[in-house]
């Protein structure tokens, strides 16, 4: 009787276990399901990536239909980021908002201080923004901050995140890497000119485009400079890096440079007209958007590139625009002009996508896989979905 007694008791026992055990596994797979997730659709900050290919596998497909149209405090500069069901962006009164990527409603606003041009970079559950100030954010998807960190001068790029660091580039002539969960230096490295361009992380370094025309190979661990570029030219966009090569744009030459050594594979020049966009690598195409002549706009280009050779493959006339974003896909390009989002199928070149909007930003054109967003003069966000 005895022996049966303690056999019920240790089966008592062991139900209660399993039973805690599961209650604890149901708790820690909704915590999993609550929290905050960055998706392989997203746009998590510029160019997509910390190597900035700006390639998604695919996006939204016409007819599209306004979703939704939110306004803001005052004039965007800079795409927004979108992830993990949210929607995060700074305007030039120093604000940075979180809108509900699907209904486009405020979920908080955080108060940087100074304007905010570039867009916002999100890591794991933070966003990193720079200011106008000097100052950088690092702010929990929750909208409460975290750390900030001042600098000797403005910071107009995006902030990159990398691992367990952060570089910020800055005005006052130096790069900065900050430890992600303190906003403690890690090391800086000094220029010679501003660094007004967000750096680019591959394979161990970090690009820095600097303001006096030369590229800069620093390596991630200390900064230590491993070699230098110039390109006799002046940047607007961050480099890109794919596959053991670097490409990058000058106003009027697209390079390819080799990771490890810096030595150049290959260059294009673009003539007489300006590179407006910043690139797209996609597979084996460098995509980016060529102006007119005028550096006031008028007619622009797709054109693309064979990555390895630099050789010609096609080019497309598309509408005009001083500054504008694009995005690759495996099938399309999507472009940003001064009357609205256009989308042109690789190759062939057939337009797949003509979205009006007046007053557009071209240059705030954000694509997910499931969405179109882009900011216009009078201070509002509008988002585009696929209608079925």
């Amino acid at each position: 009787m005895r022996g049966n007694s303690l056999l019920k008791v240790m089966v008592l026992l062991l139900l209660l276990i399993l039973g805690a055990g599961a209650a604890v596994g149901m708790l820690a797979l909704r915590g999993r399901s609550s929290s905050f997730i960055v998706d392989r659709g997203d746009w998590p900050m510029e160019g997509r990536d910390q190597a900035k290919r700006a390639w998604l596998e695919q996006g939204p497909l016409r007819p599209l239909q306004e979703s939704w149209v939110q306004r803001l405090r005052d004039r965007i500069e800079s795409a927004p980021a979108v992830a993990g069901g949210r929607l995060f962006v700074g305007d030039r009164d120093g604000n940075l908002y979180c809108l509900d990527a699907a209904t486009g409603l405020p979920r908080w606003e955080f108060d940087a201080k100074s304007e905010i041009t570039a867009t916002p970079s999100v890591s794991e559950d933070t966003v990193f923004v720079g200011t106008g100030s000097g100052l950088v954010f690092a702010v929990g998807v929750d909208g409460k901050e975290r750390w900030r960190r001042g600098l000797g001068d403005a910071v107009s790029a995006s902030v990159l995140p990398q691992g367990g660091r952060v570089y910020v580039a800055s005005r006052d002539k130096h790069l900065y890497a900050l430890d992600r969960d303190s906003g403690e230096i890690i090391w800086v490295h000094p220029f010679q000119a501003p660094l007004e361009v967000a750096p680019t992380a591959g394979e161990g370094y970090v690009f820095v485009p600097c303001g006096d025309g030369l590229l800069y190979a620093l390596k991630e661990k200390d900064g230590e400079l491993d070699w230098v570029y110039d390109t006799r030219g002046y940047f607007k966009f961050p480099a890109a890096v794919s596959e053991g090569r670097v490409y990058l744009l000058s106003e009027f030459e697209l390079f390819c440079l080799d990771v490890q050594t810096g030595m150049e594979h290959w260059k294009q020049p673009s003539g007489s007209t300006y590179f407006r966009s910043n690139l797209c690598v996609r597979g084996s195409q460098v995509i980016a958007c060529l102006g007119s002549g005028s550096a006031e706009g008028g007619g622009n280009s797709l054109v693309a590139f064979e990555a390895r050779t630099g050789d010609p493959l096609w080019n497309k006339s598309v509408g005009g625009a001083d500054k504008t974003a694009i995005t690759a896909t495996d099938k399309m390009v999507y472009v940003g002009t001064d009357e609205g989002i256009y989308a042109y199928e690789v190759g062939s070149g057939a337009l797949q996508l003509d979205q009006k909007l007046r007053g557009i930003l071209p240059q705030t054109v954000t694509v997910t896989d499931e969405a179109i967003y882009a900011a216009t003069e009078n201070f509002r966000i509008h988002c585009f979905r696929h209608s079925r």
